[in-house]
């Protein structure tokens, strides 16, 4: 998150999260928004949800004078974060986002790339400040994705140039990607973002690297794999669907008026 923000400031990022810690200091819930109109995510560990109605109360507080509505996310089947939002005024929108965990090393087959293509990553791309963030830009049509953007982001402690795979066309140009972020001391992993240069979709390029960062991910102990995608029809879920997922959860966007 603040390492693919160049131009966000110290004092923002404050703005955008609070922490709550349990008597030992250990944190216990965090409330967060990644970009500053996004819903509140609320995350808390299972023994500590007493904490959600003083999360929500500074929720409430922290953006009243800021926004006419607050927007929170929870998951579908949430009996108990459902009750506490229905009961303090928010109603269901509707699905917001969809969560899935995979094993990594769960048998797949190889993805056969076309004539030309070939699988690697961002150690074989010799200026990717340049030609990678151009992918990322094309892709999500998106002009803050630029060498600013990425220059920051290998500087995060966890990242790993060899998960960050690429697939590259004939002319050595990156054509998709899904890059993998590992945390060795839970085991788990994100796959984010997965992505395909609009010049080279409808190739199965991105499945292909997904495979694979699953095959490298896999190797270096992850158990768990996440990737998010957008609610149905986004049509990102067919393929998220095809490569077996163990599990999967909707989310859902509550909101309530801030008067």
């Amino acid at each position: 998150w603040r390492y693919a923000s160049w131009d966000t400031t110290a004092d923002e990022f404050h703005r955008m999260a609070r922490l709550w810690r349990d008597g030992e200091g250990r944190l216990a819930a965090f409330a967060i928004v990644e970009h500053a109109d996004d819903a509140v995510t609320l995350q808390v560990r299972p023994e500590a949800r007493d904490l959600e109605p003083a999360m929500l109360d500074w929720a409430e507080r922290r953006y009243r004078d800021e926004r006419p509505a607050l927007e929170v996310m929870c998951l579908a089947g949430d009996a108990a974060r459902e009750a506490l939002l229905e009961g303090r005024g928010f109603a269901d929108r509707g699905p917001a986002e969809n969560l899935r965990a995979y094993d990594p090393a769960r048998p797949r087959p190889p993805v056969p790339l076309p004539p030309g293509y070939r699988l690697a990553d961002l150690t074989a791309i010799p200026d990717p400040a340049t030609t990678y963030s151009a992918l990322e830009r094309a892709a999500f049509n998106n002009a803050y994705i630029d060498e600013r953007w990425f220059r920051a982001k290998p500087s995060a402690p966890t990242y790993d140039p060899t998960l960050h795979v690429v697939v590259l066309s004939s002319d050595g140009a990156p054509a998709a990607v899904a890059h993998g972020w590992a945390d060795a001391a839970t085991g788990t992993a994100e796959i984010d973002p997965v992505a395909t240069h609009p010049d080279h979709r409808r190739k199965h390029l991105a499945q292909a690297a997904i495979v694979e960062a699953f095959v490298r991910l896999a190797a270096r102990g992850v158990g768990v794999v996440w990737i998010g995608s957008g609610p149905e029809p986004n049509p990102s879920n067919r393929l998220y669907d095809s490569l077996a997922p163990e599990r999967k959860w909707t989310i859902h966007l509550w909101s309530k008026p801030l008067e």
